[in-house]
This record gives structure tokens, C-alpha cells and sequence, in this order.
């Protein structure tokens, strides 16, 4: 689930202590998250999202949290 989170750390040149700073939370906790020992809630994910769509990325939740895609029922 978070290989897609840390890729885009990679892409954008953040560290957890910058998720720790825009979720208000401690890099502890964000390390725990990125580790899959505590989950994503979901107001840090869409925190995460809007934040990097403000660096430049396309992205929503499902793209960044979610392995599978997500099919789009038409």
C-alpha cells in the first residue's frame, strides 16, 4: 500500500519529517504508517494528496493509497 506513498516522497524530495510537519503528527507515527503498523486515516490521506497535487502531482487517494486500480463503472 505505501510503496506508492514513498515513491512520491522520492519524486518530490520529502522526507517523513515533512508528512509529520503537514499531518501535525510525530515522524514516529509517520514511520509507523509508511511501515504499515498503524493506518493512513483518512483526513491524513487527503491531506497528503492535496498537498502533493500542490507540488505538481495528479493524484487522489485511491491512485496513491490503493494498489489496484480502481475501475470506473460506467
Amino acid at each position: 500500500m505505501n510503496r506508492n506513498v514513498r515513491a512520491e516522497m522520492v519524486r518530490y524530495g520529502l522526507t517523513a519529517e515533512d508528512l509529520a510537519a503537514w499531518l501535525s503528527i510525530s515522524t514516529v507515527s509517520v514511520s509507523n504508517k509508511l511501515n504499515n503498523k498503524r493506518p493512513w486515516t483518512l483526513p491524513e490521506a487527503k491531506t497528503i494528496v492535496d498537498r502533493l497535487n500542490k507540488l505538481g502531482a495528479n493524484l487522489t487517494i485511491e491512485s496513491l493509497f490503493f494498489d489496484a486500480p480502481v475501475k470506473a463503472v460506467l
